[in-house]
């Protein structure tokens, strides 16, 4: 009954716990109603981003291709159910993960040089990146600078290329980030959220970053009315496009430099493991004289007993 299926979140677990991945990037969201369990269903989760943020592994997720709404599960075509109301997604919506938005690269169609900044990927109706707030996590420490107007996590953190959608700009980051390991000697570099908030994101363009200052994520008809509002890109960071569009040349030895010169990232793993331990539970048989005993325990999904 996860829409975001267990096998998703076991092979984060497997992946971190076997250091086989130094990125890892996941393309998979529905509406945060989706869940027939509510918050409990998705913080179910959790585990997964977690394993992946104590290992020291960079999570990107796309944040969906439905603009301010979001694709339900029981959409047969991309976006062909969607919520009725603004919503972000599950996966993304998570502070371990990096939220990845979309825009289109404005460059020449010659030379592929830069005309100016990019806006917000937009094919009119329905289709555009998923970017907002979300109603299960409150908003992370990191973001405490940047969205004052809310007390919920906001998505994306950065956008990149989206013109096939936001599952071509989140593994194209991911890409980004495997050259920075690279260039780190091989050494992993994440969780990457609080460098990037904290030591990047103001540096703007010195960081590797392009900011994105046109275009929303609205929902509009045929003639152009807006069905559903959204979010519009503006100067600086923004619900709609987070810190703007990544430049690889730029950010790739940024990001590791903020990484050395810090200890961010190393603050943040620890928080993770922590986090993660506080979700073990234990209980303890002994074997006894013979016959059956029976054992029950609570705070799991609802309608799962254990």
């Amino acid at each position: 009954s996860n829409v975001a299926p267990p096998e998703m979140m076991h092979a984060l677990e497997y992946i971190s716990a076997h250091h086989i991945a130094n990125a890892i990037s996941i393309s998979d969201g529905t509406g945060e109603d989706t869940y027939a369990f509510g918050t409990a269903q998705i913080h179910a989760n959790d585990p997964g981003p977690l394993a992946a943020a104590a290992a020291g592994i960079p999570v990107t997720n796309s944040t969906g291709d439905c603009g301010v709404v979001q694709n339900l599960a029981v959409a047969n075509v991309q976006c062909g159910n969607t919520s009725a109301g603004p919503e972000t997604a599950t996966w993304d919506d998570n502070p371990w993960v990096t939220a990845v938005g979309g825009t289109v690269p404005n460059v020449s169609k010659t030379d592929g040089s830069k005309l100016g900044p990019d806006p917000i990927w937009h094919e009119g109706g329905i289709l555009s990146e998923g970017a907002g707030f979300s109603a299960v996590f409150p908003r992370p420490s990191y973001q405490d600078r940047v969205n004052r107007g809310s007390k919920m996590r906001s998505v994306p953190d950065i956008t990149m290329d989206a013109q096939s959608g936001t599952s071509e700009a989140a593994p194209m980051v991911a890409g980004v980030l495997a050259l920075a390991t690279q260039l780190n000697h091989g050494h992993n570099l994440g969780p990457v959220n609080p460098v990037l908030y904290d030591i990047l994101g103001p540096l703007g363009p010195h960081a590797g970053f392009s900011d994105v200052v046109s275009g929303s994520n609205s929902v509009i008809d045929s003639s152009g009315d807006v069905l559903v509002p959204g979010f519009t890109a503006a100067r600086g960071f923004d619900v709609a496009s987070g810190w703007g569009t990544v430049d690889a040349t730029t950010f790739v030895p940024a990001l590791v430099a903020g990484t050395r010169a810090t200890g961010l990232a190393r603050s943040a793993r620890n928080e993770a493991g922590r986090e993660l331990s506080g979700l073990t539970r234990a209980i303890r048989l002994s074997a006894g004289a013979g016959g059956t005993t029976a054992v029950t325990s609570t705070g799991f999904l609802p309608r799962h007993p254990v």
